[in-house]
């Protein structure tokens, strides 16, 4: 996961597929275990955008740091509507 100044490039590590989100279609960042109505275990950052479809989506994300990548992130895409990163538990 790479955070460019157009907003979030992602490429899979075996296959090499590319994701691209750019800063513009980017609607709220925050971390959760819950992703789409799924319970992960573990604590991501979450990604809700338009996708391409003009649909509202989401992407996870695991990262070391997730305070500072939200304030990054917002930065970049001019949003503020990030919500507070739980404490580990």
């Amino acid at each position: 996961l790479a955070l460019l100044p157009y907003g979030l490039l992602y490429r899979t590590r075996f296959l090499g597929k590319e994701f691209k989100i750019s800063g513009d279609v980017i609607r709220a960042v925050y971390v959760d275990k819950i992703l789409k109505g799924k319970k992960l275990y573990q604590y991501a950052m979450m990604v809700r955008f338009i996708n391409a479809e003009g649909i509202e989506d989401i992407a996870a994300f695991r990262v070391p740091y997730p305070k500072q990548w939200l304030k990054a992130i917002e930065k970049v895409a001019g949003i503020n509507q990030t919500k507070a990163v739980p404490e580990r538990n």
